[in-house]
């Protein structure tokens, strides 16, 4: 929920607000906020690997991202269809 400065004269001089809904459902924006977090997730562990020199963990980095990619599809598939 936001909060919104009420629109009606009374209630705005009293600074009161009210709640109205986000823009996006939260289920919706639980995904994007999981693929978000894989990831910057996958581009630390493929910049730790660079650093180190670690093929392995730059390998599990760019998986981390292909499947943020992959989880961002799903969502963007599910807000198309209205059922984000």
């Amino acid at each position: 929920m936001i909060a919104t400065p009420a629109l009606s004269a009374p209630a705005q001089a009293s600074g009161a607000f009210t709640l109205s809904a986000s823009p996006l459902p939260l289920a919706s924006t639980a995904g994007r906020v999981k693929a978000g977090a894989k990831d910057i997730e996958g581009k630390t562990q493929e910049s730790i690997g660079k650093v180190t020199g670690n093929k392995g963990d730059r390998l599990a980095g760019k998986a981390k991202q292909a499947e943020a990619k992959g989880r961002n599809a799903v969502e963007d598939v599910k807000g198309k269809a209205g059922m984000g």
